[in-house]
């Protein structure tokens, strides 16, 4: 017990350079763009249809917008109205169940997931236009991985906030809990969190140029509002984001951040045999550009993560154990799209597996949906860590109408990937239907998907004795995903 006030000493030495290295490098990084760039800025982006984004497969996954504080689309809708509020209510139900596994607990399992979120929105046509954002949920969730289990979910968006028109151009000052979407397809966040953020934007020429800045906490595992969860498992992050879009031309969107985690971890007691301290770093890039016209698309992105764990243990009295990997990630896509038909070519390369974000799914190569991808995310072993992951695909959506009703989509993903296991190839099908209601702009969405991923072991194994190694037979994969957004 005599060696915690030095384990309490080490931890805020350790924190205290944290923060210094970390203002050294965004002070380093503002100053780099401000000298080679026009002013920029930096911008995340919370939004109420973060509900409908898996109606975001049928064009690739991505959301493009990743510059608007959440009022902004109430002010739009508002325009010519003479109401100050709005209400929406939205409804999720989302099915998944996969066959086949790592391990034979993992051989069949499920997820069911069902919310209700009533939306209310406010905002004062005044000059510093105050706005308020208001959503109770409540939901349930049964799964079965090894055990059945069974929970209910309450949780909510509250914002509030106001327009700065004493700063230059569109800026504005928000707080509270809601969604986050900090990237374009999830490498980094995008989940709810408790934050404060600051953003400026500028319209010039036809580009619109901004940042922001956000400070906040989460939960990485989506824990329920109360106040043991969030004191036992509370990460707190902080960085910023920025952006610049034009809507015609060759530069369509670019968009750079740096963010960072905490974990927020009280000092063990004498109890505890592993009480891990951890912080994730990351740096990235996202941009998109039209080619020859805008049939034609590049988009190039990626990052650098960084993750450092310090570890406690309690039985080797002064003992401490520190690891610290560092993940680069790229991507690349390259797409034609008409009025009815979506092509693209995706590459996704990692130097190493195992790569996570701080909480949400990713959204790139079939997302979800995907068996490949999630398979990516757990590393068994250090051998597997350190082999990396590539992974390339091609994508194919087609639009049509039937019976009157647009906005039907059928849309296939072909992927490949060098596991660690072996060389796997998936297909994955997906149907997909916007704009339930006539009369309605992509305000719901229904989505069915199937996928079947059949992987080629690289390791051999024993035939009687092991000195007789045979080849391993291809194992097989199936997962079904079922998605419903309503908005009313």
């Amino acid at each position: 017990m005599a060696d915690f006030p030095c384990f309490e000493r080490y931890l805020r030495k350790r924190e205290r350079r944290s923060k210094a290295s970390f203002q050294f490098t965004f002070l380093l990084l503002s100053i780099s763009i401000g000298i080679f760039s026009i002013p920029f800025a930096l911008q995340a982006e919370s939004y109420s249809s973060h509900r409908l984004d898996d109606g975001l497969y049928s064009q690739g996954g991505g959301r493009n917008n990743i510059s608007a504080p959440r009022i902004q689309e109430f002010l739009k809708e508002k325009e010519g109205s003479a109401n100050n509020w709005k209400l929406d209510l939205y409804s999720q139900s989302r099915f998944r169940s996969q066959k086949g596994g790592r391990t034979q607990d993992q051989q069949s399992r499920y997820e069911a997931y069902g919310a209700l979120e009533p939306e209310l929105q406010w905002v004062n046509p005044s000059y510093f236009q105050p706005f308020l954002v208001l959503a109770p949920k409540i939901g349930a969730v049964q799964s079965q991985i090894v055990h059945n289990e069974k929970s209910t979910i309450y949780d909510f968006e509250g914002i509030a906030g106001l327009k700065l028109p004493f700063l230059p151009g569109n800026s504005f000052l928000q707080a509270g809990r809601g969604f986050q979407r900090l990237d374009r397809y999830g490498f980094v966040f995008n989940d709810r969190m408790n934050f404060v953020e600051l953003g400026l934007s500028q319209e010039w020429m036809d580009m619109s140029l901004g940042f922001s800045l956000v400070s906040g906490n989460y939960s990485s595992d989506n824990l329920s509002l109360t106040p043991r969860d969030w004191k036992e498992d509370r990460r707190n992050l902080w960085g910023g984001h920025m952006f610049i879009q034009k809507s015609n031309g060759s530069l369509a969107y670019g968009n750079l951040y740096f963010y960072r985690s905490l974990t927020n971890k009280q000092i063990p007691t004498y109890q505890d045999s592993f009480v891990p301290s951890e912080s994730l770093s990351y740096l990235g890039a996202d941009l998109g550009s039209n080619i020859f016209d805008t049939k034609y698309f590049l988009e190039l992105g990626g990052n650098s993560m960084k993750n450092y764990q310090n570890l406690y243990l309690p039985d080797s009295y002064q003992a401490s154990t520190e690891l610290s990997n560092t993940f680069f990630t790229t991507y690349a896509k390259l797409g034609w799209k008409d009025e009815n038909w979506r092509l693209e070519a995706t590459g996704l390369l990692q130097s190493k597996q195992g790569y996570f974000a701080m909480s949400g799914p990713l959204r790139i190569m079939g997302g979800e949906t995907s068996i490949l991808l999630g398979w990516n995310t757990y590393a068994e072993r250090w051998n597997e860590l350190n082999r990396g992951f590539q992974m390339g695909g091609i994508f194919i959506d087609r639009s049509y109408e039937i019976f009157g009703y647009s906005d039907w989509h059928t849309s296939l993903f072909i992927n490949s990937a060098n596991l660690e296991l072996g060389r796997a190839y998936e297909g994955i099908l997906h149907l997909t239907k916007k704009s339930l209601f006539k009369q309605e702009q992509h305000r719901n969405f229904f989505l069915a998907s199937v996928a079947y991923a059949r992987v080629l072991p690289r390791e051999k194994e024993s035939f009687i004795i092991d000195e007789i190694q045979i080849q391993q037979n291809p194992r097989e994969f199936l997962k079904f995903y079922f998605s419903l957004g309503l908005n009313f």
